[in-house]
């Protein structure tokens, strides 16, 4: 839109150089503005005296979409000027930018001046992220006052845009003259029905309205309130769906000077929909832009599995994340806070951070662990702070693995207020920067509260559920967690001590990860029947505070997979292995006392072509095929030997052989 006091100053202005070359013409806006009333401003600008004005607004928020209301409303048109000024355009070279800026500056306003005299028309100087001025150039901010007292007397007027932390920070906290100089308006973010005007204003002046989906303007508004938390409305929801727009554009030429797009039908685009402009693709962009899932997808029967098959002895646990998940999964969660929040308690060694692991990876989160530990004064509850905003930011559909809190300071853990509550944290170096944690999953641990599971298992109460209310109660005692917290959690997952049962799996499956990575065909390991009791009976204390599956873990790598590693290590020549207990192990032996009278040991064996070659050469010469069922012949025997022992179970009527390890013994058996 050009009116004549923009076709008179594209004419003139170089005869005002200062103003021409620091001032460019207000662009009028790309559609119609809605939602901000251009009287605001303009009263604000009629002011005899203080006609100078501070627009204050949170990012995305429209304070220059309120400027090009006024500047192009019928009723400013023919009696303003409004010029968007960058004082750095008319800094000498060679001079200091603190004095440049000063120069150049009431260089601008004298001419801005003269220029609303000479062509008889208001000059209203639009000065944008007005803050950094007062960062740049303390010279010029002190000769603002003056400017701005005779503003209004010298036929000028002001507009400085900002946001009010930015504003607070530099010019109201140390300058409360300057700031009493200007008129301050406060911009608030546009309502709902506001920026659905706005957004179907936008897709029409896209033409693509016919590619709306009824519902889809509604939407964007919701996720982008829910993810674009460092963005204020409208830019929020403009931006998500020019992103969408975009998506869809198959081609764009210019065509007699007029640009046209052709568009992508929905099932170009993949997306099951009637239009292309609908939630399938609202989904897409903000799992592109921000990696979070808005329909959070979730394959709870895959999840389940997974835990089931991989954390023993934990129903209570599993059940209950498993009930928020699906909550989760059919969209039930709070848009405004994180998707689940828990909160897991237990003795060591139960499970609790295997299942952040299983759950983390059954849904391809990326998990983000932060030892509690790390936060134990006060003063470092800064950096907890600092830690997880920059961990959201970077990763917002996170699993935040929050470990062992009770390690931590009670000021660290009311950082999580915020985050629990409103699902967002805001940068300590950067009030505009705003991390949403409305698409992670939050996982606390503690073990406060085992009394709780110290008394259940004094009383061998392994199948009754436990009472979350105690230790609710507990948790609320202890010098880490505010009540508050405790209250904006979503669950207390408890996590009971393992009976022998369940750490006997854990130990078979922590043993065969082991065997799986060192086991080859030429090297077949075989496992005595007497490790796993020996692991767990033996050597896994059951002590609640100290034992458990941790133990266990630790117990298989340090007694097998040490000694199994020191084999593979030194001997050159891949050949069978048996693992057995050498000794006199307590759970066998009634009379032994000691722990450590039994260890475990390792038996090499002949190779598996050697063991080959003897059966084919003792069936020939019997006239009898002999198979190979899991035979490991012990190399601290001759073959020769080994030879007698088939030949006399072959006579007895067997053909298939295998190897069983009775204590120290290794015999040759017959298979049926």
């Amino acid at each position: 839109m050009t009116t004549k006091h923009v076709r008179r100053f594209l004419e003139v202005g170089k005869d005002y150089p200062s103003l021409y070359r620091a001032g460019e013409v207000l662009s009028a806006p790309p559609a119609k503005i809605i939602g901000r009333d251009a009287n605001e401003l303009r009263k604000g600008l009629r002011n005899p005296e203080k006609a100078n004005i501070a627009l204050l607004g949170d990012p995305g928020t429209g304070k220059t979409a309120a400027v090009q209301a006024f500047a192009y409303d019928k009723d400013s048109v023919d009696h303003y000027l409004t010029l968007e000024i960058n004082p750095e355009k008319v800094m000498a070279v060679g001079d200091d930018r603190d004095t440049a800026l000063l120069v150049g500056f009431r260089n601008i306003v004298e001419e801005a001046g003269r220029y609303s005299r000479e062509q008889n028309v208001i000059v209203v100087l639009f000065i944008d992220e007005f803050h950094k001025i007062a960062m740049f150039s303390p010279s010029l901010v002190e000769a603002l006052k003056p400017i701005l007292e005779k503003s209004a007397l010298n036929n000028f007027r002001i507009i400085a845009s900002t946001t009010f932390e930015e504003y607070n920070e530099w010019i109201a906290s140390k300058n409360r003259a300057l700031d009493q100089r200007f008129l301050r308006i406060t911009l608030p973010e546009l309502p709902e029905e506001v920026v659905l005007k706005i957004l179907r204003g936008r897709a029409k002046q896209h033409k693509v309205e016919h590619l709306l989906d009824p519902n889809i303007l509604h939407e964007i508004y919701r996720e982008s309130k829910r993810i674009l938390v460092s963005n204020s409305q409208p830019r929020a929801s403009i931006d998500i769906l020019l992103s969408m727009i975009g998506e869809t554009v198959k081609s764009e030429t210019m065509v007699n000077g007029q640009l046209q797009r052709e568009f992508y039908t929905p099932q170009e685009l993949g997306i099951a929909s009637e239009y292309s402009l609908s939630r399938p693709l609202l989904k897409r962009i903000i799992q592109r832009t921000h990696s979070i899932d808005i329909d959070n997808t979730v394959n709870v029967h895959y999840v389940a599995s997974q835990l089931k098959s991989r954390l023993f002895n934990q129903d209570q646990a599993i059940d209950t994340v498993m009930r928020y998940l699906e909550m989760a999964a059919v969209g039930f969660s709070d848009p405004e806070r994180p998707k689940f929040s828990f909160l897991s308690t237990g003795t060591t060694g139960t499970g609790k951070t295997e299942l952040a692991k299983i759950v983390s990876e059954s849904m391809r989160l990326p998990l983000r662990r932060f030892d509690m530990s790390r936060y134990a004064s006060e003063e470092d509850a800064g950096a907890f702070a600092d830690d997880l905003f920059h961990s959201v930011w970077s990763t917002p559909n996170a699993y935040l693995l929050i470990d062992e809190v009770e390690k931590s300071s009670r000021k660290a853990m009311n950082i999580l207020l915020q985050v629990l509550d409103d699902a967002r944290l805001t940068d300590s170096e950067n009030s505009d920067r705003v991390a949403s944690f409305s698409g992670t999953i939050i996982n606390l641990t503690t073990n406060l509260g085992s009394e709780v599971f110290h008394s259940m298992h004094k009383h061998k109460s392994e199948t009754a559920e436990v009472d979350t209310e105690l230790i609710y109660k507990a948790l609320a005692d202890s010098d880490v967690f505010e009540t508050a917290v405790l209250g904006r959690i979503d669950a207390i997952v408890p996590f009971r001590p393992l009976p022998y049962s369940a750490l006997e799996k854990i130990a078979i499956s922590t043993l065969r990860d082991f065997i799986d990575i060192a086991e080859t065909h030429k090297r077949p390991i075989k496992i005595s029947k007497d490790v796993i009791p020996y692991i767990v009976t033996d050597r896994t204390s059951m002590d609640t505070e100290r034992g458990g599956a941790r133990d266990v873990k630790r117990n298989i790598k340090n007694l097998v997979a040490q000694v199994l590693a020191n084999h593979i290590t030194h001997e050159k020549e891949e050949a069978p292995i048996i693992i057995y207990i050498k000794g006199e192990p307590r759970f066998k032996f009634a009379h032994i006392v000691d722990p450590l009278n039994a260890e475990v040991a390792l038996q090499a064996c002949h190779s598996v072509e050697r063991t080959n070659q003897l059966l084919d050469t003792l069936g020939k010469k019997l006239n009898i095929p002999l198979i190979n069922e899991g035979l490991l012949l012990a190399n601290n025997v001759s073959l020769k030997e080994h030879a007698g022992e088939i030949v006399r179970l072959v006579r007895e009527g067997y053909n298939k052989f295998t190897t069983e390890v009775d204590g120290e013994e290794f015999k040759i058996v017959g298979v049926e």
